[in-house]
């Protein structure tokens, strides 16, 4: 059955919502961090009354895991989208730019996290990861283009170098998303392939 007009109009009124507290929890997170801000300024920053704000966050909790999962899943989508085409190496390389330029973009936001250490199903998060980057490499694999490899291991090694750099060098030197990601994969491209 065709969801009436009436139905679509408090679904679009509910994503409208949602996404500006969102964008006002993302605001009060980077200037208080988690604990230095109240519900009414979230309800204050997002235009709206509080109690329609309690109607989607019943609690602080409930926005601060809702934008932690919202981060992730843009991330997953953008990973995923860019490594639908191309060799296994330009996919490994595709998925390393979006992961720095995700980065770069979230810094302020992921970096709250991490303080914070929020699971927000983390384990789980990382799997979906790391299955990504498992697959990617199988396919480079059957296709010849990988020697045989470990894809359980060589998924974890390259997400652990992604991160690594991301965290590490960033606070030495601007990340070049784009330039890195090609010096990410020439650094393991001799893993996967044999090839220096």
């Amino acid at each position: 059955m065709m969801p009436n007009l009436r139905e679509k109009k408090q679904e679009m009124v509910r994503k409208f919502n949602r996404s500006a507290i969102y964008d006002a929890a993302v605001v009060l997170f980077k200037e208080y961090g988690f604990d230095g801000f109240t519900m009414q300024q979230v309800a204050d920053k997002a235009g709206m009354a509080i109690g329609t704000l309690y109607i989607y966050f019943p609690a602080k909790e409930e926005i601060i895991r809702y934008v932690g999962d919202s981060l992730f899943e843009k991330f997953y989508i953008s990973v995923t989208e860019v490594t639908k085409q191309g060799s296994a190496l330009e996919k490994i390389e595709l998925f390393s730019k979006c992961f720095f330029d995700f980065g770069i973009e979230n810094r302020a936001l992921i970096k709250l996290f991490e303080h914070a250490e929020i699971a927000n199903n983390r384990k789980q998060k990382m799997q979906m990861v790391v299955e990504l980057l498992r697959n990617i490499i199988k396919t480079g694999t059957a296709q010849q283009e990988f020697i045989k490899v470990d894809p359980d291991k060589s998924a974890l090694y390259t997400l652990s170098l992604l991160f690594g750099y991301n965290n590490h060098i960033a606070d030495i030197q601007d990340i070049n998303p784009g330039k890195d990601a090609k010096s990410i994969v020439a650094f393991i491209k001799p893993h996967f392939t044999g090839i220096n």
